[in-house]
Order: C-alpha cells, then sequence, then structure tokens
C-alpha cells in the first residue's frame, strides 16, 4: 500500500463549569481514500470547514522515570505559527480510533527575545 495518511478530527467542548473534553478520531488510511473522505455521507454534512493540511511541531515532555505517563497525563509544547500552545491532557477512554480526554491548552507568552 502506497504512503498511509493520517487523519485527525477533534472537537473541544467546555461550558459553565464543565471541564475541557476533547472528542478526537484519527484514522490511517490510503492517499487515494483519504482526499475523498470528506465527500461521503454523513461525513460530507458535518464539515463546516474545508480540510486543511498543516505541519506541526509537537515535543512532549516527561520526568527520567515517566511520572506523568505513569498517572494518565501527558504535556505536549506545540508550535502553531509564531506562537506556542502548551497543553496537559487526561488518559483518553478508549474506543478504537476515537479518544475522549480532558485536555487543558493555554498559549505560552512570548518573552520578546
Amino acid at each position: 500500500m502506497a504512503g498511509l495518511f493520517s487523519i485527525v478530527a477533534s472537537a473541544k467542548r467546555a461550558s459553565g463549569s464543565e471541564l475541557p473534553v476533547e472528542t478526537e478520531l484519527k484514522l490511517s488510511l490510503p492517499a487515494a481514500q483519504a482526499q475523498q473522505l470528506w465527500k461521503i455521507p454523513p461525513l460530507s454534512t458535518l464539515l463546516v470547514n474545508k480540510p486543511t493540511r498543516q505541519r506541526l511541531f509537537s515535543a512532549y515532555y516527561d520526568s527520567p522515570h515517566l511520572d506523568l505517563h505513569k498517572r494518565g497525563v501527558a504535556l505536549r509544547l506545540r508550535r502553531h505559527g509564531r506562537h506556542w500552545v502548551q497543553t496537559v491532557k487526561t488518559d483518553s477512554c478508549p474506543g478504537g480510533g476515537l479518544q475522549r480526554r480532558i485536555e487543558f491548552e493555554v498559549v505560552v507568552p512570548t518573552t520578546g527575545a
């Protein structure tokens, strides 16, 4: 099979006192199928914006003894354009390619350097 593409669709929800919950669907499929995926009902009816392709830089951090991982926590730093976003994720509730987890994000302030 010629190269597989990963498609990640996620939605975050938080209102009032609720914690921010991310629901994420990850798929890996051949390039030809990836290009056609969003044209298939019912997915085509769910699409709000045209799908985009992004190149991401993400770094995950933990202690030398993997203390965060052992407690079901992930700490990530990701670049979005000129900004960095720090994310803390809880352990997910797996369901095949579908995951739900609590996720907190904050933009990292720049130092002007």
